[in-house]
């Protein structure tokens, strides 16, 4: 399978700049009923992410979004008048993908809360100062031994036999 790359992906002409993508996504978490939300931004080893941390119905949340390699980072183009590197122009795309990434799992978990289970953070066995893995992270193993700790008042969740 061949990887695909910023310049082959949707949204990659974007003219919507990252702040408004992040300001979107925080209008969203307030809509949704979400509680101490937190959204940041950085650089780390030469990596730009984006990590979005949140609670909702007790239980904390994370979404964390990196930009899409590009073909050609370095290549200056005009996009919707403005003019920047294709690695530039990736971290505006991952704005508009997160966006809309942010809006369909809200949506879903409006409907279904179960919907953004892969996302819970789970403490269970997490050393001070380290982010808390999300249940998607997590080897069934691990997530089994987490059960009966943290999913208790998830009735979807629970283990028949024990």
């Amino acid at each position: 399978m061949n990887k695909k790359l910023a310049e082959d992906m949707n949204y990659f002409d974007t003219s919507v700049p990252p702040g408004k993508s992040l300001g979107e996504i925080q209008t969203l978490l307030e809509e949704f009923g979400a509680d101490n939300y937190q959204v940041s931004q950085g650089q780390s080893g030469g990596k730009y992410a984006w990590l979005i941390r949140f609670t909702w119905m007790g239980k904390p949340y994370r979404f964390a979004f990196m930009p899409i390699e590009c073909r050609q980072p370095q290549l200056v183009r005009s996009f919707a008048g403005k003019r920047r590197t294709n690695d530039e122009q990736a971290r505006w795309q991952m704005g508009r993908i997160a966006f809309n990434f942010v809006k369909a799992i809200l949506t879903a978990a409006n409907m279904h809360p179960h919907a953004l289970f892969g996302f819970m953070e789970i403490s269970v066995g997490v050393k001070p100062g380290q982010l808390p893995r999300t249940a998607a992270e997590l080897d069934i193993d691990d997530l089994v031994r987490t059960l009966p700790n943290d999913f208790e008042d998830m009735p979807m969740l629970s283990v028949s036999g024990e």
